[in-house]
């Protein structure tokens, strides 16, 4: 089977997978991470036609219009094709019906018969949120045995709020909105730049975002919740490291 016979299977797969399962996100990718296919729940989340998303490597309103996303998912992209290991990852995106968090599950499609990969299956889960307050105490403990812990630079409790939401990609202007929703006290998102610029670019010795999201996805900040924003919270991840 060739590749482009590969590719029109997995087109017809997704496509069934989105009759069956119409509430969830499906797309696939290139492997230059442009999209090649998009559900139709996916298209009306984002408010987009198919259009404005086929040949398109992100949908830039969905992130405010952010310049340094479109890197940022391009990188993230290269590591499933590069490691053909799928990868899970935890979202939150300004969706036509709100600030929604979800799971990501990107895989790498791979043509057994050429043994090369052709592109990357993405499948979006709306979460189902359970109570944690029971494990925190327990993922308290267990941060404050971990040595790797102690290796990250001191943080505040606004800065690791922004890193938590920024490491999900929010825009600064999404963070505002979402700190607001949480403590119901007003930030501007010039704020939220000025943190970025003046407090976290000279924490993690970076110049950019692309360079920040880079710097803290190696560290191991994808990984992490702030206990700030987990207290008297409902969280839908049954394994949390806090710090």
């Amino acid at each position: 089977m060739t590749n482009d016979e590969f590719l029109k299977k997995a087109f017809s797969m997704a496509h069934f997978l989105s009759g069956i399962s119409p509430n969830q996100m499906i797309s696939i990718k290139g492997c230059d991470s442009t999209h090649l296919y998009c559900s139709e729940y996916s298209l009306q989340l984002m408010g987009a036609t198919e259009s404005e998303i086929i040949g398109k490597t992100v949908w830039f309103p969905l992130y405010d219009h952010n310049p340094d996303i479109e890197k940022i998912i391009r990188e993230e992209d290269l590591s499933i094709l590069e490691s053909r290991m799928p990868k899970m990852v935890f979202k939150i995106n300004r969706f036509t019906t709100g600030l929604t968090p979800y799971v990501c599950s990107k895989a790498p499609l791979i043509n057994q018969s050429t043994n090369q990969v052709v592109g990357i299956l993405f499948q979006g889960f709306e979460m189902n949120f359970v109570n944690f307050q029971q494990y925190l105490l327990k993922y308290i403990f267990l941060s404050n045995n971990n040595s790797s812990i102690h290796t990250l630079p001191s943080l505040s409790k606004r800065e690791k709020q922004v890193v938590f939401l920024f490491m999900a990609h929010l825009s600064s202007r999404e963070i505002a909105n979402t700190l607001y929703q949480i403590e119901k006290k007003q930030i501007s998102k010039s704020g939220v730049d000025t943190l970025f610029y003046d407090q976290l670019y000279p924490k993690f010795n970076v110049r950019s975002r692309h360079e920040l999201y880079k710097k803290l996805q190696d560290m191991g900040y994808n990984e992490m919740i702030p206990e700030e924003i987990l207290i008297s919270s409902s969280m839908p991840l049954s394994k949390i490291n806090i710090y």
